[in-house]
């Protein structure tokens, strides 16, 4: 009687040891797969941020490319204004946000002109000087308060006007070393990242980059944020020759002009044809991390079932 006791308990503590050791075998895997699709997720998310770089590469290129060929059009034209009447292109410049000669001029310069033939507001140019928005045929910019208006009003239409204000001062101070981006477009409120677009107080490809991730690659995070490429209109002396900056090295108050080309991301990635590369990563990113939480799942439902089996049977 005593030896059938002695090997019942052995028997009973074999079977706590196996289940132990299932548990344990168990949340190690389910540990190790959790890292395993963390690093599987993250490497698709980077691979899409990869192609995101490199249309905005592209895109940048692009804008540059536009700006000199604007300008030069530009410079052309002021030019054969100025040789014809020199005074009257001085008293244009003085009345710049008033319809005259010279802003029908400038208008006329960004009239359909759309970076990569993207027809919509977000992948236009404008001009500006150091105080006005000079010409925009945005029209969702223009409808409020027309196509000439000051900075404070440009800020007042924008759904985050921090990055706004922002924005207009690089351009004018030239601080053009990082990207110039500005939120117009509002964002449902609906969505998970309205807060942190709302409250964004400074945007630049790293941070882009942090937010795409942190929403699990919705290329949408991105949607309402433009780019912006500035071309000084000449960098160091306006259309008429002033200098930017005189001979004792201060800033001048002459009739310089900044043409901005501004573009979308996401639109230029849909025009492209991006969109199915970058879909197609998430997809199976998607499908790995269901694989992976499938496998948990049915681990901790076996763990379970064999518990309850050995529990039952020591009870007996």
């Amino acid at each position: 009687m005593l030896n059938f006791k002695i090997i019942q308990n052995a028997i009973e503590n074999r079977k706590a040891t196996s289940v132990f050791l299932l548990f344990v075998i168990s949340a190690f895997a389910i540990f190790a797969m959790m890292l395993i699709n963390d690093v599987y997720v993250s490497t698709k998310l980077e691979n899409n941020w990869t192609v995101i770089e490199h249309v905005y590469q592209k895109a940048e290129s692009e804008a540059v490319a536009k700006n000199l060929e604007t300008t030069g059009k530009i410079d052309e034209e002021v030019s054969a204004y100025h040789a014809e009447d020199p005074d009257g292109l001085i008293n244009d410049f003085e009345n710049i946000q008033k319809v005259n000669r010279l802003t029908k001029l400038l208008n006329a310069s960004i009239t359909e002109s759309y970076l990569f033939d993207i027809q919509n507001d977000n992948n236009d140019p404008f001009i500006m000087n150091k105080e006005n928005i000079i010409t925009d045929k945005s029209f969702n910019c223009a409808k409020e308060f027309g196509e000439t208006r000051n900075f404070e009003q440009e800020v007042s239409m924008h759904f985050n006007p921090i990055l706004a204000e922002k924005a207009l001062n690089n351009i004018v101070n030239e601080n053009t070393s990082n990207p110039i981006i500005w939120s117009f477009l509002s964002v449902d409120e609906s969505l998970p990242w309205y807060e942190d677009a709302l409250n964004l107080k400074y945007a630049d490809m790293v941070v882009l980059k942090e937010l795409y991730l942190k929403y699990n690659g919705d290329i949408r995070v991105l949607s309402n944020y433009e780019f912006l490429i500035p071309h000084f209109i000449y960098k160091n002396s306006d259309l008429l020759g002033n200098p930017t900056v005189n001979a004792i090295g201060i800033k001048s108050d002459n009739y310089q002009l900044t043409l901005v080309q501004g573009f979308n991301i996401v639109d230029i990635i849909k025009q492209k044809n991006y969109m199915p590369i970058l879909e197609q990563n998430n997809i199976a990113a998607q499908t790995f991390t269901g694989m992976t939480s499938l496998i948990s799942v049915t681990l901790i439902v076996l763990c379970l079932a064999f518990f309850m089996v050995s529990w039952r049977g020591s009870k007996h």
